[in-house]
């Protein structure tokens, strides 16, 4: 018998079908009703937005779009400092329960966050969508190389299943979860003993297993390999695709808004807009032209625990045009400043920094962090401090992360008042200060 959670999953995915097709004036119609009901939700649950939202309203009490610019932009300092206050008194009937989470996020300041079943399971669909726009198919045998293997399972357990609760997946269709820190050629054979026909996950990671991949006898396959996470350059997708040869596509998410785009057969990356609203703006927080580079800005219409309105996720991109490939759904044509390095040994070996971060945020009581190499065997682990860190805890922090890097990796913890960031243009988590000649 099908639960009321995976019934409403099933609504859910079964609009999306229909909706990615709908006018740009439904669409955007539809969206101002969604974003009229979370705004009177939070101005009358949420103390961060008593007052913060009146810009919108006119003599009447009718809403103004026009004036919606004119909103102030929520930035992740402000979800940092002020979390409690964003969070819902009450929320409407049918969004569920609320669960806690954490993220430090590409930028590596730590935010905590509260996200309620029925944002969670809409989020979760839209990502049924994208796998579908990437070729997964639901009798597939889907791998994800997830950053959080479950923590219950011993040491010598490689694989987890995931219980089918998505309603796009049906007869023999697998997922699983795969432990990534195992090194890669072990990693590759955990992938063939399972059979897996489509692989997910961080593309520095997947170019590491594309490399060691072109090496094997007998070089693994897939039907398609679809990206986290991160931005990917040609580079990275031209040998991915080639070592596994698979159709490689990229999705956009972030674990404070869910799914935010994914792409499609064309290249386009459509914006999951029956669920948020995404502006990329200039620095009047406007909306920029297509063609021009901005500051993404996310609402999600059904995250009623903690509404994140024109929240500042900290990444940037470019807008998009319309998509030949028929979908209505407005796009973005490129990601930028969301990659990070490849670590190197001293040999020149490529090391992908998969740093435990959530132990990080833990331990290290802090506003923000930065881990940089500064030579092939030295990293610099650079801090904004938000209370006392023992040395115990430093000690804890400089095993986790040694255990990532080659043997006789020093560590070092700087205190500082900022983050370096040489570009200007977005504060990394992760850096390289070096080239190998």
């Amino acid at each position: 018998m099908m639960t009321a959670m995976a019934s409403l999953q099933a609504q859910i995915f079964d609009m999306l079908q229909h909706s990615q097709y709908w006018p740009v004036a439904k669409l955007r119609a539809y969206q101002e009703s969604q974003l009229a009901q979370l705004i009177a939700h939070a101005r009358k649950e949420v103390p961060f937005y008593e007052g913060r939202l009146d810009i919108l309203f006119d003599h009447s009490g009718a809403i103004d779009w026009s004036r919606w610019p004119e909103v102030p932009v929520l930035t992740r300092a402000e979800l940092r400092d002020h979390g409690k206050e964003i969070c819902a008194r009450r929320l409407p009937q049918g969004h569920g329960v609320v669960r806690d989470a954490a993220t430090s996020g590409s930028t590596g300041v730590p935010v905590c966050l509260r996200q309620n079943d029925l944002y969670k399971q809409s989020t979760l669909t839209a990502g049924s969508r994208f796998a579908q726009w990437a070729g997964v198919l639901p009798d597939m045998t889907f791998a994800s190389l997830a950053p959080h293997f479950p923590d219950h399972l011993p040491p010598d357990v490689n694989v987890h299943t995931l219980p089918i609760r998505d309603p796009a997946i049906r007869g023999s269709g697998r997922r699983l979860l795969l432990r990534r820190t195992l090194p890669a050629p072990a990693l590759l054979d955990v992938i063939a003993a399972e059979g897996v026909q489509a692989l997910g996950g961080n593309v520095v990671l997947l170019e590491i297993l594309a490399r060691v991949n072109l090496k094997r006898a007998r070089p693994l396959r897939f039907s398609a390999v679809m990206f986290f996470g991160v931005e990917v350059d040609p580079a990275q997708r031209r040998i991915i695709g080639e070592s596994f040869g698979a159709r490689c596509t990229d999705t956009y998410s972030s674990e404070e808004t869910g799914r935010i785009a994914g792409q499609c057969e064309h290249g386009s990356y459509h914006i999951n807009a029956e669920q948020m609203l995404v502006e990329i703006v200039g620095k009047d927080n406007r909306p920029v032209q297509p063609g021009q580079e901005g500051r993404v800005l996310v609402t999600p219409f059904l995250l009623t625990s903690q509404p994140l309105i024109r929240y500042e996720i900290g990444d940037l991109a470019v807008a998009g045009n319309a998509c030949s490939c028929g979908r209505t759904l407005p796009t973005i044509d490129r990601l930028t400043g969301r990659q990070f390095p490849l670590f190197l040994g001293p040999d020149g070996t490529r090391i992908p920094p998969l740093f435990d971060h959530e132990a990080i945020v833990a331990t290290l009581d802090c506003k923000a962090y930065q881990i940089a190499q500064t030579t092939p065997l030295a990293l610099e682990l650079r801090y904004i401090p938000d209370g006392e860190v023992s040395k115990a805890a430093f000690d804890h922090l400089r095993t986790l992360i040694r255990a990532v890097m080659p043997a006789g990796t020093s560590v070092v913890f700087r205190e500082v008042d900022s983050l370096p960031d040489p570009t200007g243009r977005k504060i990394q988590r992760l850096v390289r200060e070096f080239q190998i000649p």
